[in-house]
């Protein structure tokens, strides 16, 4: 394989917008140990910061965020002259529809306790009106 190839792999992770437009975000480490973050609209990853080599876990927690929000992961890609994924991933028209929607809340929800009668309970104290 293409040593040029190898380096220029970028985790890729994808957000699909209910209109159908899609948005990407991808990192990649640098031979340097720096980290080479992208994003952009569609298939295209035209924006970059690099991040110092310090970063790396920092990067890898916002991948983590971006799954979260509702991104996907895609796997690795490669970025071409053209700043475009290759391969590109398959249009959305051509895969099952996944709206991005927030993760839902999966708490069981708590059981409900009956509301005690305090005015049963014989205190030996006289009740002025309190219940």
């Amino acid at each position: 394989m293409d040593q040029h190839k190898v380096l220029n792999q970028f985790e890729v992770y994808e957000y699909i917008h209910p209109d159908g437009r899609t948005k990407a975000w991808g990192y990649r480490t640098l031979p340097t140990g720096e980290i080479e973050v992208r994003w952009g609209p569609g298939n295209r990853l035209s924006q970059q910061r690099i991040y110092p080599a310090s970063a790396d876990r920092k990067v890898r927690k916002t991948a983590v965020t971006k799954v979260r929000e509702g991104y996907r992961d895609i796997g690795r890609s490669a970025i071409d002259g053209s700043n475009d994924l290759v391969p590109k991933p398959i249009s959305p028209v051509g895969r099952p529809a996944v709206v991005n929607q927030t993760v839902p809340d999966v708490t069981p929800p708590r059981p409900r306790v009956p509301a005690f009668d305090l005015s049963q309970i014989e205190t030996e104290i006289p009740d002025l009106g309190w219940f």
